[in-house]
């Protein structure tokens, strides 16, 4: 298993990834001696009782995926068993992790292969599942059976759980209990089970969950509570226990645990408990441990744990939901957004709000905040953000539902101005310039009305009204430095705009006229140069002089020549970032490219096959300036990879080396960043006898431990000096790698 790296630790190692993951909507946990794992939609973590600590669990720590549906512990053979939405299952023993694919690879009708509930026996697992039961032999790691077409005449027969009682198995099914005895038959045939059949006013139907607990199964039955069942024939109501759904139901320990909405009720000797706190709202497993505490998977508020009414959250540090589809930045913190509009441009009615990655990890702003300076107006889909450079004001626009800003630490407040945009408009794009404007891109403005907006540094609004179709149609926009606006547009080409002039042009792929690689543009972006480079739905293009795009005259974008043919033709180029070394990050359908400054030289082609990224097909990106850490937003969740490129200054800043000191074992890159603009760096001894000379990428140099013969070095205290364009050399640091004795 690889080592995680958490969210606090800023700094992590240059080559490294880490997710981002939301981890408040709990929906399973398994409670493993000081370790209780919980799972959310699209994150897994544990939380380590006796530290205190809770750590995000992924595919870099070795986890097949993050879709879990399903946790439990085997304390007899000390698994942790991990059902997941496609059918495979981890068993994580001790550090060792094994995979079983045999249901997700099994052709299965109903194709339902998504975990309904574990039930552990000793060394086997009872797994439900749509098509049945599959029997695990946690000791040997294998399936040992499956229980299918259990269903009247050998039909399907979708399974919710399971329980053992004596010598007898039960099922609830979703046409009722089905029992049988575990021993002397072949439960492989529908002919061995039995119906327990409803009596008493017991409801037919589904019977949701099922457990055996005091010598007797209780079963739920849809909305109807809790049932027992007497004499092993009829069925008769839990009268102390209130009529209403039953969210969960399972025993723990000498307990039976039974989860409505705002309450867990406990069954313990006869005697019923009725638990309740603000933090559980919607519970959907729960589990004491040995202490006798009781812990939660609660659907609102994530991992919750406690005893004798003295709950408190348990969860790492992350984003408020898992799928965005906009990055952003402000100054060097990375925004995240939902993004509000969906492939046909209609709002998707996203009430999440928006995330925004710190130096100290993720802030989310929602309208339900408890803290004032998080807490928005009630606004929904967000789909762009953006920050004044003089000011510092913080800005946030949705699609269809307000504009929003704030001073920095301040409250949101809605930007209902005069002459701003209406609230209703579909905004698809903010940025702002030099001199402290906010320009506003609006989607589908109907004639005669602004599809662009500019609110001055002092407050005062302006809207721009465009004929051209195309016009009229902005996914995104962005500043140029040299004063144009570039909008792409869902109607083809690539709008570009200079208020100060109040003309514009629409780029095309003609030639002559954008000579764009095709008329889909997806992105844009200017990179540490001042080009602009475009993408679309074949490679990407770059203009050289974006100013002059505007004048009267036949203008072509560049498709740079790679490997003889252009770059990137086969696909679709959904953004483009620009490191601090002027290197070029591509997001597609088919993954993330970097190549290096001139374009001559692929760095890297990260997929799903050779990294840590959820999806191939990669929605935005962003970087943060300061660190070089890339943010990857995907269809299926977002991660992270710190690059080796930083934001450059003119001089050195605060020059700092880590990790340092470089402990035994450690085989990455060691990072120099704070250095000037491409500053030559030389890395020598104590006894100054040079080790190494290499250039920064932007604002950081790499040194792989290496000398210039490719040695490692051996241990020892290193000193790093540096020299600026000007030919300036000066001590900047030093980096102690360490002795394994």
């Amino acid at each position: 298993m690889s080592i995680f790296w958490p969210l606090a630790a800023q700094n992590i190692p240059i080559g490294t990834w880490r997710t981002h993951a939301a981890y408040r909507s709990a929906q399973t946990l398994a409670v493993a001696g000081t370790q209780v794992y919980a799972a959310a939609p699209g994150s897994l973590f544990v939380h380590d009782t006796q530290a205190q600590q809770a750590t995000p669990l992924s595919r870099l720590d070795g986890f097949t995926a993050t879709d879990v549906s399903r946790l439990a512990y085997a304390p007899e053979t000390q698994t942790l068993a991990v059902a997941y939405e496609s059918g495979i299952i981890d068993l994580l023993q001790g550090r060792n992790l094994f995979t079983i694919t045999a249901i997700a690879e099994a052709n299965l009708e109903p194709d339902d292969k998504r975990n309904r509930h574990i039930l552990v026996a000793g060394q086997t697992a009872y797994l439900a599942y749509g098509f049945g039961v599959a029997v695990i032999d946690l000791a040997a790691r294998r399936i040992r059976a499956t229980y299918r077409n259990l269903g009247p005449g050998g039909t399907p027969l979708a399974v919710n759980g399971t329980a053992l009682l004596d010598d007898r198995i039960f099922l609830a099914t979703e046409r009722g209990v089905l029992f049988a005895p575990r021993t002397g038959t072949n439960l492989l045939d529908f002919a061995a089970w039995r119906t327990v059949p409803p009596a008493d006013g017991v409801p037919g139907g589904a019977a949701t969950h099922i457990a055996a607990f005091g010598g007797t199964v209780y079963a739920a039955f849809g909305t109807n509570g809790l049932y027992r069942l007497e004499a092993n024939s009829r069925w008769t109501p839990v009268t102390a226990l209130p009529v209403g759904e039953v969210l969960f139901l399972q025993t723990s320990g000498q307990r039976l645990l039974t989860g409505y909405t705002s309450r867990i009720i406990v069954l313990e000797n006869q005697n019923i408990t009725v638990g309740t706190h603000p933090l559980i709202r919607q519970p959907r497993q729960a589990e004491h441990d040995a202490a006798g505490r009781l812990w939660v998977a609660d659907a609102v508020n994530g991992l919750v744990g406690g005893e004798a009414g003295n709950f408190r959250n348990f969860a790492p540090n992350g984003p408020v939901t898992n799928l965005f589809r906009r990055l952003a930045r402000w100054q060097s913190d990375v925004v995240a957004l939902s993004g509000g509009f969906d492939p046909n441009f209609a709002p998707r009615r996203d009430s999440s709000g928006f995330s925004v990655f710190t130096a100290t990890g993720w802030q989310n702003y929602t309208a339900a905040s408890q803290e004032p300076t998080l807490r928005t107006p009630n606004v929904l889909d967000f789909a762009a953000a953006a920050q004044n450079p003089l000011s510092g004001e913080q800005y946030a626009a949705s699609f269809g539902n307000g504009l929003v800003a704030r001073e920095t630490g301040g409250n949101w407040r809605l930007l209902n101005e005069p002459n701003a945009p209406p609230r209703d408009a579909l905004v698809t794009g903010l940025a702002t310039d030099t001199s402290g404007t906010l320009w506003v891109a609006v989607y589908g403005a109907a004639f005669g009305r602004p599809s662009l907006y500019g609110r001055t540094a002092n407050g005062a609004w302006r809207g721009f009204v465009f004929d051209n179709f195309s016009a009229r149609q902005p996914t995104s926009l962005l500043a140029d430095a040299s004063g144009p606006l570039w909008m792409p547009s869902a109607a083809g080409g690539v709008w570009v705009f200079d208020p100060a002039a109040n003309r514009g042009r629409l780029l095309t792929a003609a030639n002559g006229s954008g000579g764009l690689p095709d008329n889909r543009v997806l992105a844009v972006a200017q990179d540490v140069q001042g080009q602009v480079w475009v993408g679309t739905g074949r490679g990407a293009a770059y203009f050289f002089s974006p100013a002059e795009v505007l004048e009267n005259q036949p203008v072509d974008a560049i498709a740079p020549i790679f490997e003889g043919r252009p770059l990137l033709r086969d696909e679709a180029v959904t953004t483009i970032r620009t490191d601090g070394g002027n290197r070029k990050w591509f997001g597609t359908r088919n993954g993330a490219w970097l190549f290096d400054a001139d374009l001559t030289r692929q760095i890297t082609h990260f997929t799903v096959r050779n990294s840590p990224l959820l999806s191939d097909e990669i929605l935005d990106l962003e970087i943060q300036p300061a660190t070089g850490e890339v943010f990857f937003a995907t269809s299926a969740g977002l991660v992270s990879f710190r690059g080796d490129a930083t934001e450059a200054t003119p001089q050195h800043g605060e020059v700092q080396v880590f990790p340092n000191p470089v402990r035994p074992g450690f085989d990455g890159l060691v990072g120099v960043s704070g250095l000037a603009a491409n500053a030559t760096v030389k890395i020598t001894d104590a006894a100054g006898r040079l080790v190494l000379q290499t250039r920064a990428n932007g604002g950081t140099a790499t040194w792989n431990l290496r000398d210039y013969t490719g040695r490692r070095v051996v241990p020892g205290v290193y000193l790093v000096f540096s020299a600026t364009d000007d030919g300036t050399e000066r001590f900047v640091t030093k980096v102690a790698v360490l002795s394994g004795n």
